[in-house]
């Protein structure tokens, strides 16, 4: 009589057999997923903050006498410490 795949399953060794085999599948999906690369401020903020920021709030800029980002007290009165980031 054949036994089941849920009676295989339950002997000791068919189970540490299945599981062994199944290493190889688990390692090539996480191996393969598709995450993007975690946000860091060098690479993904910096350069939009340079791009949009630096040419109005930064001497010389139209915006500059109203908001100036090179110095703390706006950016605390805006409720963000740039100058905390990690420029790395």
């Amino acid at each position: 009589m054949k036994e089941s795949v849920i009676e295989y399953l339950q002997a000791p060794v068919a189970r540490l057999r299945y599981v062994i085999s199944m290493w190889p599948l688990v390692l090539a999906l996480l191996l393969c997923s598709d995450r993007p690369p975690a946000v860091t401020f060098a690479r993904d903020v910096r350069p939009i903050l340079e791009q949009r920021c630096v040419p109005c709030h930064f001497a010389g800029g139209k915006m500059y006498e109203r908001l100036p980002f090179d110095r703390p007290e706006t950016i605390y009165k805006l409720g963000t410490k740039l100058f905390h980031a990690d420029p790395r």
